[in-house]
């Protein structure tokens, strides 16, 4: 008897069809957003750390903004992560809370996952951390918010307890948002 006799042939994987991601996960992979005109803005500060927003873009369905956590030399931020990734047993009240408020009053709070429900379509709107970089003194947080909030103020608040971040807010408008959505592209298109 040979090897060959020995072992069946293998057959091919099953294709497989990605399923599409859903539009509050985050904005579509085929389009092209818009970098919107609004300056960074500090959104809080203590002696030690600092919270700034930047890099906006628009899409049809959402803004993508990143958060940037600064600490004054000596201060490192490893518990920004938390309570994500932080440790069991710490109050999840003294890690940084972030959250905007659109102008007709809903809110979206970022939320660890464990505290999130479901896989269903949400009612939105929604605030999602996603991919985030850094370490020591500096880390960048990437946000995506569905849907596209209307015109009116945009507000930003963030709390960090443990730091002695109390309550900040930070209002913007989101008119230049939504004015640049209407200018994000999709790639395939000429």
């Amino acid at each position: 008897m040979s090897d060959d006799d020995f072992f069946p042939p293998i057959p091919p994987p099953p294709r497989h069809t990605p399923a599409p991601q859903p539009e509050w996960f985050g904005p579509s992979t085929a389009v092209l957003g818009r970098a919107v005109a609004i300056d960074p803005f500090v959104l809080g500060r203590t002696g030690e750390v600092a919270l700034v927003v930047e890099a906006l873009r628009a899409y049809p369905n959402g803004v993508a903004f990143t958060l940037v956590a600064v600490g004054r030399a000596g201060h490192e931020l490893r518990d920004l992560l938390g309570p994500h990734h932080g440790p069991p047993g710490v109050d999840p009240d003294d890690h940084l809370r972030f959250g905007v408020e659109l102008s007709d009053g809903r809110r979206a709070i970022e939320m660890p996952a464990w505290a999130q429900t479901g896989s269903a379509t949400p009612a939105g709107p929604v605030l999602r951390r996603g991919r985030g970089g850094g370490g020591g003194a500096r880390y960048d947080l990437e946000y995506w918010l569905w849907p596209l909030p209307p015109r009116g103020p945009l507000t930003f608040a963030c709390r960090w307890r443990g730091r002695g971040l109390a309550m900040s807010r930070h209002t913007i408008s989101a008119d230049p948002i939504v004015d640049a959505a209407a200018g994000a592209r999709d790639v395939w298109e000429d």
